[in-house]
């Protein structure tokens, strides 16, 4: 008997166990994420990492240029008799000052695969950004029109209880409807666009389940201004667009460099020739000789010119660059400086307004309209609202000062969103 009874509580043990791993399973915890940990996702890029492999493979598989540019060897029979043949050996070369420009040129296009392998980080970055700000400005605002919705169904529910008094306006009642039917409109496109992101970023980490970003440190709209107003970096050879374009007007120098040292260099080639005749001495049959280059055509001259017109196209597309940075730029800060002073005038209005005061003192009455109160409550919501929306275009403007002034990727790689701007490992 006390065997059988220790069996059963055994099984009910086992049951017991069991369940609780289905409800643990069922009932997965919200997975809390950092706006660094997403960032920091950047560097195992795919398209980023294919980028630097191929780089990688390029900097060990190619050779400086040889003395010896390539060989050449001919042969020619003396009236169709193979007893007499010619030989001729020319070595083609190439001369110091051709062989230093060359491996300068290459470190310079190496430097180019770099700066090409950072923009492809700077665009994985830029995307990762706009992922986190979507889904906080996006989760914050849907919680705003769920609680918006309640408040709209409270008031139709109210509305329509009082339809039967002879003062009844069915036109409060149908605006409702009608703000309750675009309300439920925007929250699924709402719900959908959290959905997407938070899959997006779960994707980025590999994880699974509900996730959450911790909004704790995320910077504020008013630090955003501070450093908006406060950098002063400008457009220089820090800058990464402007580096890219910098370095195309030193490719192009180079290239005009390596074709004016190949002009100038005199020797064309050194040759050895044999010519097997059998009535002279092997020394009267062996030759040796060089070729000397005499540039008189304008063949050189024009090759050289076409070069000239390149650096000098590299560097109008500098000049225009620098410019359209700048203006920009420029254009950025101005719309900042307007949504500044409507997000500090909505804010300020949001503080001082009675509107919360008004609710508790309408709360303390008897007898009053509760349509007051939900209107009240729904004014206080919609500016909230407002300023939801004024905040999302801030972030996606300061995202866009930041790309523009090439931080995004300037190294040491800083999280902006963060209140401390703290290092990220990249």
């Amino acid at each position: 008997m006390a065997k059988k009874l220790s069996s059963k509580r055994h099984i009910n043990g086992m049951l017991l166990v069991f369940l609780i791993s289905l409800l643990g399973l069922s009932q997965q915890d919200t997975i809390k994420i950092s706006s660094s940990a997403i960032l920091a996702t950047a560097s195992e890029d795919p398209i980023y990492i294919h980028h630097t492999e191929q780089l990688d493979y390029i900097d060990k598989n190619t050779y400086k240029l040889s003395y010896v540019d390539h060989l050449e060897l001919r042969t020619r029979t003396r009236n169709f008799n193979l007893n007499e043949q010619m030989l001729r050996f020319r070595a083609y070369t190439n001369f110091p000052k051709e062989r230093k420009l060359n491996t300068t040129y290459k470190e310079e296009s190496l430097n180019e695969g770099r700066l090409q392998g950072k923009e492809k980080l700077n665009n994985a970055l830029k995307n990762r950004y706009k992922l986190i700000i979507s889904l906080i400005k996006n989760q914050r605002v849907l919680r705003g029109k769920l609680e918006l919705k309640d408040l709209l169904e409270d008031r139709i529910s109210t509305l329509k209880k009082l339809a039967n008094n002879l003062d009844f306006d069915y036109q409060e009642l149908l605006e409702a409807e009608n703000d309750l039917h675009k309300l439920r409109i925007d929250q699924v496109d709402l719900e959908n666009n959290v959905l997407q992101s938070s899959k997006e970023i779960g994707r980025l980490l590999n994880i699974q389940g509900p996730i959450e970003l911790e909004e704790k440190d995320l910077i504020s709209i008013n630090d955003i201004m501070l450093f908006v107003k406060s950098y002063s970096g400008g457009i220089d050879n820090n800058n990464f667009y402007y580096k890219q374009q910098s370095l195309n007007v030193t490719l192009a120098e180079l290239e005009y460099k390596q074709k004016k040292a190949s002009a100038k260099n005199p020797i064309k080639f050194f040759e050895a020739s044999y010519r097997d005749d059998l009535n002279d001495t092997f020394r009267k049959d062996f030759s040796v000789g060089m070729g000397i280059k005499i540039p008189i055509g304008s063949a050189v001259k024009g090759s050289l010119n076409e070069r000239v017109i390149k650096i000098v196209k590299e560097k109008n597309e500098l000049d225009e660059l620098k410019f359209e940075l700048n203006e920009s730029i420029r254009e950025i800060v101005l719309r900042l400086d307007v949504l500044f002073d409507k997000h500090k005038l909505l804010s300020t209005i949001l503080k001082e307004s009675k509107e919360q005061e008004s609710l508790k003192k309408y709360r303390s009455i008897e007898g009053i309209s509760p349509l007051v109160l939900l209107k009240v409550k729904e004014n206080i919501i919609k500016k909230q609202q407002i300023r939801l929306d004024l905040e999302k275009e801030i972030f996606s403007l300061y995202l866009e000062f930041l790309d523009l002034n090439g931080l995004l990727i300037r190294s040491p790689l800083v999280n902006y969103l963060n209140s401390q701007q703290i290092y990220m490992n990249p």
